[in-house]
């Protein structure tokens, strides 16, 4: 399949995706009450078995992505609630290379895989279809995304340009900028913080461009000439 072609039904994937709407987590219906996390070092692999209990979803911890026992250590105590435990667990996972993918979101059933592993190419095309609105809610939880901005006043073409440098930092940016086949849409996937930077950034240089008004030059030279012209009349002497 051609290239261009290729990109294009990505492109409508992603979009189809994000309007439509992913099937969503049984997080608000199951988790209640608070997830406590004390001050002190944890089992990462415990703590995210509990916050699976907690949210009501099924977490997939295999020993090849896992690699040893990892531990975190936490100077102060946290109480969270449903989307607190989904954030603070992820970057405690994150924070050991760890990154959780959804297998089945409807079902609940995920899978935390190894950046540096084997299926580190599986994080990106399991990013989750969400609208704007969505990944900005999503922004501190460490989660592959994908979606769209609609454009007003930029082309597509020159936002991704712009947008480009910001995330392209020396670690090595996650985050995938394109253009639906349009200049009124432009398409990013990579981790919700990211992509929700991205979507402030838009936000914030898709505006309407202020006319600048351009001086004449010639019609002021006109203007001084003619007062020459008048002060000279006045005073009975000719102009010089």
């Amino acid at each position: 399949m051609p290239t261009s072609m290729t990109t294009r039904a990505a492109c409508a994937l992603i979009a189809s995706l994000c309007l439509a709407g992913a099937p969503q987590d049984q997080t608000k219906s199951t988790a209640t009450g608070t997830f406590v996390l004390d001050a002190g070092e944890h089992d990462l692999v415990k703590v995210i078995e509990a916050s699976a209990r907690f949210l009501g979803r099924n977490y997939l911890l295999a020993p090849t992505e896992i690699g040893g026992n990892p531990k975190v250590t936490l100077q102060m105590k946290l109480d969270l609630d449903a989307a607190g435990c989904e954030a603070v667990v992820s970057q405690l996972a994150y924070a050991q290379g760890l990154i959780a993918t959804p297998l089945d979101r409807g079902r609940g059933l995920w899978e935390f895989v190894n950046l540096n592993g084997a299926k580190r190419a599986e994080v990106s095309s399991r990013a989750i279809g969400l609208t704007p609105d969505e990944v900005r809610l999503k922004r501190n939880v460490r989660v592959y995304v994908m979606t769209y901005a609609p454009l007003q006043h930029m082309r597509a073409s020159i936002a991704a340009q712009t947008l480009r440098p910001f995330f392209a930092g020396a670690g090595g940016s996650q985050i995938n900028i394109g253009t639906a086949g349009t200049e009124q849409t432009i398409l990013l996937q990579g981790l919700a913080e990211q992509v929700a930077q991205a979507l402030d950034l838009i936000a914030q240089v898709d505006q309407p461009q202020a006319a600048v008004p351009i001086e004449d030059t010639r019609f002021a030279a006109l203007e001084a000439r003619v007062k020459a012209l008048e002060d000279a009349a006045k005073r009975n002497d000719k102009p010089k």
